[in-house]
């Protein structure tokens, strides 16, 4: 007889928790405002600036989550 498989758990915490718990254009302009200042030694470093059109919406956490990662490494790729 098979050695009995135990059941899978949900996997947690994978996700960071600031994500979750700060609005997207403020995580976004805080990482922006991280990078151009972790590169103003270059005398052409690029600047950062965000301009937010329209209401702020709550997004679902995962959605967030995952806007950030792609904006993030959009932002990130031309520095």
């Amino acid at each position: 007889m098979p050695p009995s498989i135990p059941p899978k758990l949900p996997i947690r915490d994978l996700r960071p928790e600031t994500a979750a718990q700060c609005s997207l254009p403020k995580l976004l302009n805080a990482m922006g405002h991280e990078l151009t200042s972790a590169k103003e030694a270059d005398a052409h470093s690029p600047g950062f600036r965000m301009i937010i059109e329209g209401k702020e919406q709550t997004l679902p956490p995962t959605i967030q989550n995952e806007l950030y990662r792609i904006s993030c490494e959009a932002i990130r790729n031309p520095i």
